[in-house]
Protein backbone atom coordinates (compact mmCIF):
# COMPACT_ATOMS: atom_id res chain seq x y z
CA UNK A 1 0.00 0.00 0.00
CA UNK A 2 2.99 2.32 -0.76
CA UNK A 3 1.93 5.64 -1.68
CA UNK A 4 1.83 7.12 -5.45
CA UNK A 5 4.86 9.30 -6.71
CA UNK A 6 5.68 12.15 -3.41
CA UNK A 7 8.69 14.15 -3.83
CA UNK A 8 10.49 15.58 -1.28
CA UNK A 9 10.20 19.10 -0.84
CA UNK A 10 12.28 20.07 2.01
CA UNK A 11 14.30 18.78 5.32
CA UNK A 12 15.17 20.03 8.18
CA UNK A 13 17.87 18.74 11.12
CA UNK A 14 17.03 20.11 14.72
CA UNK A 15 15.33 23.17 13.19
CA UNK A 16 17.42 24.13 10.28
CA UNK A 17 16.84 23.48 6.19
CA UNK A 18 19.71 20.81 6.19
CA UNK A 19 19.92 17.45 4.16
CA UNK A 20 23.32 16.45 5.25
CA UNK A 21 23.62 13.92 8.51
CA UNK A 22 26.34 13.29 10.31
CA UNK A 23 27.74 9.71 9.53
CA UNK A 24 28.22 8.71 13.15
CA UNK A 25 24.51 9.16 13.83
CA UNK A 26 22.86 6.32 15.55
CA UNK A 27 20.18 5.93 13.64
CA UNK A 28 21.94 5.55 10.54
CA UNK A 29 24.05 2.92 12.58
CA UNK A 30 21.54 1.02 14.71
CA UNK A 31 18.07 1.57 14.17
CA UNK A 32 18.57 4.10 17.30
CA UNK A 33 15.02 5.83 16.69
CA UNK A 34 11.84 6.41 16.42
CA UNK A 35 9.70 7.92 13.42
CA UNK A 36 5.87 8.64 12.70
CA UNK A 37 4.05 9.68 9.39
CA UNK A 38 1.86 12.82 9.51
CA UNK A 39 -0.61 13.43 6.47
CA UNK A 40 -1.45 17.55 6.22
CA UNK A 41 -4.46 18.41 4.97
CA UNK A 42 -5.49 22.39 4.40
CA UNK A 43 -1.93 23.39 5.76
CA UNK A 44 -2.33 21.36 8.54
CA UNK A 45 -1.17 18.49 9.93
CA UNK A 46 -3.54 16.01 10.89
CA UNK A 47 -3.95 14.06 14.12
CA UNK A 48 -0.90 16.38 15.48
CA UNK A 49 -1.15 15.51 19.02
CA UNK A 50 -1.60 11.36 18.14
CA UNK A 51 1.78 11.84 16.74
CA UNK A 52 3.07 13.51 19.71
CA UNK A 53 2.03 10.97 21.92
CA UNK A 54 3.30 8.62 19.82
CA UNK A 55 6.69 10.26 19.69
CA UNK A 56 6.64 10.39 23.28
CA UNK A 57 5.45 6.64 24.19
CA UNK A 58 8.51 5.44 21.68
CA UNK A 59 10.89 7.52 23.24
CA UNK A 60 10.11 6.30 26.64
CA UNK A 61 10.37 2.70 26.11
CA UNK A 62 13.44 3.15 24.25
CA UNK A 63 15.10 5.75 27.16
CA UNK A 64 15.68 7.77 24.36
CA UNK A 65 15.68 12.10 26.34
CA UNK A 66 12.51 13.12 24.56
CA UNK A 67 12.39 16.76 22.84
CA UNK A 68 10.32 19.33 24.53
CA UNK A 69 6.53 18.76 22.47
CA UNK A 70 6.34 22.80 21.92
CA UNK A 71 9.81 22.70 19.63
CA UNK A 72 8.80 19.40 17.79
CA UNK A 73 5.08 20.58 17.45
CA UNK A 74 5.92 24.16 16.63
CA UNK A 75 8.95 22.92 13.72
CA UNK A 76 5.88 20.27 12.38
CA UNK A 77 3.78 23.29 12.28
CA UNK A 78 5.97 25.09 10.33
CA UNK A 79 6.52 22.83 7.60
CA UNK A 80 3.11 21.44 7.09
CA UNK A 81 2.43 25.18 5.82
CA UNK A 82 5.05 24.59 3.35
CA UNK A 83 3.36 25.64 -0.16
CA UNK A 84 2.61 21.69 -1.83
CA UNK A 85 2.98 20.07 1.93
CA UNK A 86 1.07 16.93 1.58
CA UNK A 87 2.98 14.44 4.04
CA UNK A 88 5.57 15.51 7.04
CA UNK A 89 7.98 12.15 8.52
CA UNK A 90 9.12 12.90 11.93
CA UNK A 91 12.62 11.17 12.79
CA UNK A 92 14.49 11.26 16.22
CA UNK A 93 17.83 9.36 16.71
CA UNK A 94 19.97 9.35 19.45
CA UNK A 95 22.14 11.57 17.53
CA UNK A 96 25.69 10.75 17.22
CA UNK A 97 27.26 8.45 19.15
CA UNK A 98 30.93 6.50 19.39
CA UNK A 99 31.66 3.54 18.15
CA UNK A 100 29.67 -0.03 19.82
CA UNK A 101 26.05 -0.61 20.93
CA UNK A 102 26.40 1.41 23.84
CA UNK A 103 24.28 4.36 24.42
CA UNK A 104 26.25 7.48 26.14
CA UNK A 105 25.06 10.86 26.58
CA UNK A 106 23.91 12.17 23.52
CA UNK A 107 21.28 14.87 22.28
CA UNK A 108 18.19 13.56 20.73
CA UNK A 109 18.61 15.18 16.83
CA UNK A 110 15.15 15.57 15.54
CA UNK A 111 14.67 14.87 11.37
CA UNK A 112 11.61 16.71 9.90
CA UNK A 113 11.34 15.81 6.21
CA UNK A 114 8.34 17.12 3.95
CA UNK A 115 6.85 15.46 0.56
CA UNK A 116 4.30 16.69 -1.55
CA UNK A 117 0.89 14.52 -1.46
CA UNK A 118 0.85 10.92 -2.71
CA UNK A 119 -1.25 9.77 -5.36
CA UNK A 120 -4.16 8.32 -4.22
CA UNK A 121 -6.56 7.10 -7.39
CA UNK A 122 -10.54 7.56 -5.32
CA UNK A 123 -11.20 4.12 -6.92
CA UNK A 124 -8.96 2.54 -4.24
CA UNK A 125 -12.13 3.17 -1.63
CA UNK A 126 -14.95 2.44 -4.24
CA UNK A 127 -13.13 -1.00 -5.17
CA UNK A 128 -10.90 -1.99 -2.43
CA UNK A 129 -7.32 -3.71 -3.09
CA UNK A 130 -5.74 -7.16 -3.60
CA UNK A 131 -3.80 -8.68 -0.64
CA UNK A 132 -1.12 -11.51 -0.94
CA UNK A 133 0.48 -13.70 1.79
CA UNK A 134 3.95 -12.78 2.53
CA UNK A 135 6.86 -15.29 3.18
CA UNK A 136 8.88 -12.87 5.84
CA UNK A 137 7.70 -13.81 9.44
CA UNK A 138 8.14 -10.76 12.24
CA UNK A 139 10.25 -11.55 14.77
CA UNK A 140 8.72 -11.31 18.76
CA UNK A 141 10.25 -8.77 20.79
CA UNK A 142 7.70 -7.51 23.62
CA UNK A 143 9.95 -4.51 24.88
CA UNK A 144 9.91 -3.08 21.25
CA UNK A 145 5.95 -4.12 20.09
CA UNK A 146 3.52 -1.38 18.75
CA UNK A 147 6.33 1.50 18.83
CA UNK A 148 7.67 2.67 15.32
CA UNK A 149 11.70 2.24 15.51
CA UNK A 150 13.56 3.14 13.24
CA UNK A 151 14.60 -0.84 12.56
CA UNK A 152 12.22 -2.20 9.40
CA UNK A 153 14.17 -4.31 7.87
CA UNK A 154 11.58 -7.31 8.08
CA UNK A 155 8.72 -5.09 5.99
CA UNK A 156 11.80 -3.98 3.79
CA UNK A 157 12.25 -8.12 2.90
CA UNK A 158 8.46 -8.58 2.58
CA UNK A 159 7.78 -5.70 0.68
CA UNK A 160 10.21 -7.04 -1.87
CA UNK A 161 8.48 -10.32 -2.64
CA UNK A 162 6.45 -8.54 -4.95
CA UNK A 163 6.22 -6.14 -8.31
CA UNK A 164 3.80 -4.77 -9.51
CA UNK A 165 0.61 -3.00 -9.31
CA UNK A 166 -1.49 -5.84 -9.38
CA UNK A 167 -1.03 -6.76 -5.61
CA UNK A 168 -1.77 -3.77 -3.28
CA UNK A 169 -0.04 -5.20 0.19
CA UNK A 170 0.85 -8.42 1.62
CA UNK A 171 0.27 -9.70 5.46
CA UNK A 172 2.26 -10.39 7.99
CA UNK A 173 2.64 -13.64 10.45
CA UNK A 174 4.74 -13.97 13.55
CA UNK A 175 6.74 -17.18 13.84
CA UNK A 176 3.76 -18.52 15.24
CA UNK A 177 1.39 -18.08 12.27
CA UNK A 178 -0.44 -15.41 13.78
CA UNK A 179 -1.94 -12.84 11.83
CA UNK A 180 0.00 -9.60 12.62
CA UNK A 181 -0.73 -6.88 9.49
CA UNK A 182 0.21 -5.72 6.15
CA UNK A 183 3.99 -4.29 5.42
CA UNK A 184 2.86 -0.85 5.83
CA UNK A 185 -0.67 -1.10 7.32
CA UNK A 186 -3.11 -2.79 10.21
CA UNK A 187 -5.66 -5.21 9.42
CA UNK A 188 -9.58 -5.41 10.26
CA UNK A 189 -11.47 -8.32 9.79
CA UNK A 190 -15.07 -8.23 10.51
CA UNK A 191 -17.00 -11.56 11.54
CA UNK A 192 -21.23 -10.27 11.58
CA UNK A 193 -21.03 -7.03 13.32
CA UNK A 194 -17.72 -8.15 15.29
CA UNK A 195 -14.34 -5.83 14.16
CA UNK A 196 -11.14 -7.70 15.62
CA UNK A 197 -7.87 -6.33 14.45
CA UNK A 198 -4.55 -8.87 15.66
CA UNK A 199 -2.87 -8.26 18.96
CA UNK A 200 0.36 -6.46 18.96
CA UNK A 201 1.83 -7.06 22.21
CA UNK A 202 5.01 -9.32 20.68
CA UNK A 203 5.54 -7.27 17.62
CA UNK A 204 4.12 -5.28 14.99
CA UNK A 205 3.12 -1.18 14.88
CA UNK A 206 0.73 -0.15 16.95
CA UNK A 207 -1.12 2.73 13.95
CA UNK A 208 -2.75 5.82 14.82
CA UNK A 209 -5.24 5.18 12.53
CA UNK A 210 -5.89 1.43 14.05
CA UNK A 211 -6.25 3.56 17.11
CA UNK A 212 -8.73 6.06 15.58
CA UNK A 213 -11.12 3.01 14.96
CA UNK A 214 -10.67 1.67 18.04
CA UNK A 215 -11.52 4.52 19.78
CA UNK A 216 -14.15 5.44 17.33
CA UNK A 217 -17.71 3.32 17.50
CA UNK A 218 -19.89 2.92 14.87
CA UNK A 219 -23.41 1.93 15.43
CA UNK A 220 -24.19 -1.41 15.25
CA UNK A 221 -20.38 -3.31 15.39
CA UNK A 222 -18.33 -3.79 18.40
CA UNK A 223 -14.64 -3.47 17.87
CA UNK A 224 -11.87 -5.54 20.33
CA UNK A 225 -8.26 -6.86 19.81
CA UNK A 226 -7.71 -10.43 19.07
CA UNK A 227 -5.02 -13.29 18.09
CA UNK A 228 -6.14 -14.02 14.74
CA UNK A 229 -4.82 -16.84 12.20
CA UNK A 230 -5.07 -17.28 8.65
CA UNK A 231 -8.28 -19.99 9.14
CA UNK A 232 -9.89 -16.88 10.70
CA UNK A 233 -9.14 -14.41 7.92
CA UNK A 234 -10.96 -17.15 5.48
CA UNK A 235 -14.40 -16.99 6.74
CA UNK A 236 -14.52 -13.26 7.77
CA UNK A 237 -17.11 -11.43 6.40
CA UNK A 238 -14.89 -8.27 5.34
CA UNK A 239 -11.35 -7.09 5.36
CA UNK A 240 -9.42 -3.63 5.52
CA UNK A 241 -6.67 -1.93 6.13
CA UNK A 242 -5.88 1.12 8.44
CA UNK A 243 -2.78 3.80 7.38
CA UNK A 244 -2.41 7.18 8.63
CA UNK A 245 -1.53 8.80 5.00
CA UNK A 246 -4.57 6.52 3.11
CA UNK A 247 -6.90 6.03 5.79
CA UNK A 248 -9.45 2.95 5.29
CA UNK A 249 -8.76 0.73 2.69
CA UNK A 250 -11.33 -1.82 1.60
CA UNK A 251 -10.21 -5.37 0.62
CA UNK A 252 -11.20 -7.16 -2.47
CA UNK A 253 -8.99 -10.01 -2.03
CA UNK A 254 -6.98 -12.15 -0.44
CA UNK A 255 -4.87 -15.10 -1.88
CA UNK A 256 -7.75 -15.82 -3.87
CA UNK A 257 -10.50 -15.56 -2.02
CA UNK A 258 -12.96 -12.69 -2.37
CA UNK A 259 -14.73 -9.93 0.18
CA UNK A 260 -17.31 -8.27 -1.79
CA UNK A 261 -18.53 -6.22 1.47
CA UNK A 262 -17.44 -2.96 2.73
CA UNK A 263 -19.96 -2.22 4.88
CA UNK A 264 -17.58 -2.06 7.86
CA UNK A 265 -15.04 0.10 6.17
CA UNK A 266 -17.17 2.80 4.58
CA UNK A 267 -18.56 3.72 8.06
CA UNK A 268 -15.18 4.11 9.51
CA UNK A 269 -14.10 6.05 6.09
CA UNK A 270 -17.15 7.84 7.17
CA UNK A 271 -16.14 8.53 10.40
CA UNK A 272 -12.60 9.31 9.84
CA UNK A 273 -11.94 10.68 6.21
CA UNK A 274 -12.92 14.27 6.44
CA UNK A 275 -10.47 15.05 8.95
CA UNK A 276 -7.60 13.12 7.09
CA UNK A 277 -8.93 15.04 3.59
CA UNK A 278 -9.81 11.61 2.11
CA UNK A 279 -12.53 10.03 -0.42
CA UNK A 280 -15.40 9.67 1.51
CA UNK A 281 -17.49 7.10 -0.41
CA UNK A 282 -21.35 7.22 -0.18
Amino acid sequence: MAPGSAAMIASFIDGQANALLPISDRGLHYGDGLFTSLRVHDGRPCWLAAHGERLRQGAERLALPMVAAAVLIGEIEQAAALPNAGVIKVLLTRGDGARGYAPGPSSTRRIVLVYRAPLIDPMLYQQGIRLRWCATQLGEQPRLAGIKHLNRLEQVLARGEWQGADIGEGLMCDAQDRVIAATSANLFARFGTELLTPALDRCGIAGLCRAAVLATPAPGFTVAVANLSRLDLRSADELFLSNCLRGIVPVQELAGQRYPSMQAARRWMQSLHPALGLPTPI
